[in-house]
């Protein structure tokens, strides 16, 4: 299933609608993985990297996804609807550990928190077909992108949202090593945290498990 096949079908959904306002939340499967299929012939090959199936196979589909982003943003560029397309990854590919220390200049088990960190960085886009002021991130944990994506839409958060956009001023990224504070430096679990933290964790409880009790208001808006 290919990305450009996956895109196609949202813009028959959008074609095929009544007129409504319409949300897709849409998950993309050619570069999820596993790699290296021994049938699967590469186009993209690193330049100076030899022996990593995996990583040929990855960027060769990285170029496709690429080029069906661009019929994406070309379909929807001259729309008569306002339209926000969001576009984010979830996690790093699983390729060789040898090309990640190839491009690291070192072995993994050498990195640093935030070197080993920064291994789980994955790029989001933002892109609208009206005028919208250009931003460039610094870098965020992903539960921190609905609340991004909500102001610049001019919608109204949730209260569960405030407490993301207060608890991202305490801790730009969450990371299973730790987290990195305001000022861009990374402490491990076993350290003081924020109190803000404990505040998230019982909401999120509140949220996910205690159905009974569960404050659907603080996770909503009217």
């Amino acid at each position: 299933m290919s990305d450009r096949a996956n895109y196609e079908k949202i813009t028959e959904v959008t074609e095929s609608r009544k007129g409504d306002p319409l949300f897709i939340f849409n998950v993309t499967m050619q570069n999820h993985g596993g790699y290296g299929h021994e049938d699967f012939e590469p186009t993209v090959w690193p330049a100076e990297y030899e022996g990593a199936p995996l990583a040929e196979q990855y960027l060769t589909l990285m170029r496709e996804s690429d080029q069906a982003l661009e019929y994406l943003i070309e379909y929807y560029k001259d729309a008569e609807d306002p339209t926000m397309i969001v576009l984010f990854g979830d996690h790093r590919p699983g390729l060789e550990n040898g090309f990640y220390e190839y491009l690291l200049g070192k072995p993994i088990a050498e990195l640093s928190i935030q070197e080993y960190a920064d291994l789980y960085t994955t790029p989001f886009l933002v892109w609208t077909n009206y005028e919208t002021p250009f931003e460039e991130s610094e870098g965020m944990s992903a539960q921190y992108l609905s609340t991004c994506v909500l102001e610049r839409a001019n919608l109204k958060l949730s209260g569960y949202n405030y407490l993301l956009d207060r608890m991202s001023r305490e801790a730009l990224a969450v990371h299973f090593l730790g987290y990195k504070d305001g000022e861009g430096l990374w402490h491990p679990w076993d350290g003081e945290e924020p109190p803000v933290f404990a505040e998230t964790r019982i909401m999120q409880y509140n949220n996910m498990f205690d159905l009974e009790n569960r404050i659907d208001g603080f996770f909503a808006v009217d």
